[in-house]
């Protein structure tokens, strides 16, 4: 009896002191975690699993370090054990709902986001990422009441900035004019805001009128292509909103040239660009001819391409195909090469063609802009 009483009690420390250890490292991943520590914030939750190996505050951990460490799919793996864990634990489904979001994955991670919302009707980053889910789906109103939400449940200045960046192009595309009016109404220039937040205040002062495109572009390459796709998203979205969608094309290019394809900026210039055929619609703002958009006419006299001196010796002769945007105000834009010929003749098209002058398209007896091709042919003569 007496060395099964110690054999007892010797279990029984080590347990003690396992769960000691546990919550020691799980304390250590935590603060790992908030300095942005995220890989010794992994091997620290990595310790605390052995220890405690159903918690489900240690696999959150795990899901929020590999995260910062965009492993997305491991850390999507870690939250699933989370919540099988806590299957109502508000925090795990809104960071799950959270990076399914960053891998463009919108519909799940909407059903995540809701059931947090559903769990915590107070918690500003389930408003804020619904938001972003029903904004990158195009359902603005829902988007628009969504950052209401984070808003309203925003105690920080940064972060009520951050909401409203987002609120104020949800309002302008869901038709609530008043409301976006009065949104910019109360912004202004916030000295104590500084790092990301703002950039979020540089989009909402950019619309204002408070900061111009050049001041907000200086920007675009300040953090690499992090600050590429989320200033640059910003001032996609302006020009849009202000009709100028050759301009917008021109940024959203830029945005989707970047490597950060989990950042908001690229998310959102992912779903703008995406083609819209039920309205005919190629990009933004931007029409196919057809159905009920009527052809621009080219307005005569116009030049003609010259010949290069190389090509005129190769005796080169063929069609240059170029697509471009023909603006609402019969401007060329946005030209590109499509099929060329090489030896000068493709950079002459493209600069003829670009001084051309159209009547433009017509919907509905609108000018709108419209992506068309146009044939550029060489002879000699």
């Amino acid at each position: 009896m007496f060395l099964a009483g110690i054999l007892i009690l010797a279990i029984q420390a080590g347990a003690s002191a396992q769960g000691a250890g546990g919550a020691t490292t799980l304390a250590e991943g935590q603060r790992m975690l908030s300095a942005g520590r995220f890989q010794e914030a992994l091997a620290a939750f990595d310790r605390a699993a052995v220890a405690g190996p159903d918690r489900a505050e240690v696999q959150l951990g795990r899901c929020r370090a590999l995260a910062g460490l965009r492993n997305f799919d491991e850390a999507l793996a870690a939250c699933d054990r989370a919540i099988a864990l806590e299957p109502a634990n508000a925090e795990a489904l809104r960071d799950r709902g959270h990076y399914k979001l960053n891998m463009g994955r919108i519909g799940d991670a909407q059903l995540d986001l809701e059931r947090a919302e559903a769990l915590n009707s107070a918690d500003r980053n389930i408003y804020y990422h619904l938001g972003l889910a029903h904004y990158f789906k195009h359902e603005f109103a829902e988007a628009a009441r969504q950052f209401q939400g984070c808003l309203s449940n925003s105690g920080q200045k940064a972060d009520q900035i951050e909401c409203d960046a987002w609120l104020y192009p949800s309002l302008v595309r869901a038709g609530q004019n008043d409301d976006a009016r009065k949104l910019l109404d109360s912004i202004g220039p916030e000295p104590g805001i500084t790092g990301h937040p703002a950039w979020y205040l540089d989009r909402l002062l950019l619309f204002k009128g408070a900061k111009a495109e050049e001041q907000v572009a200086a920007n675009l390459n300040a953090e690499g292509a992090l600050s590429l796709e989320s200033i640059g998203y910003s001032l996609a979205v302006w020009h849009l909103l202000n009709n100028r969608p050759g301009r917008a094309h021109d940024y959203y290019v830029k945005v989707l040239s970047g490597d950060v394809p989990y950042a908001w900026g690229y998310r959102a210039a992912q779903a703008d660009t995406q083609p819209d055929a039920s309205s005919g619609q190629v990009a933004p703002g931007v029409y196919r001819v057809g159905r009920d958009v009527h052809a621009p006419r080219l307005i005569s006299p116009h030049s003609e391409p010259a010949y290069s001196d190389e090509a005129r010796r190769a005796k080169l002769e063929g069609t240059v195909v170029l697509q471009c945007i023909i603006a609402a105000d019969g401007s060329v834009r946005d030209i590109h090469v499509q099929q060329g010929l090489g030896k000068g003749l493709d950079e002459n098209a493209i600069d003829t063609v670009r001084s051309w002058k159209f009547e433009p398209a017509l919907k509905e007896g609108a000018p709108v802009a419209v992506q068309v091709s146009i044939q550029v042919t060489f002879h000699l003569r």
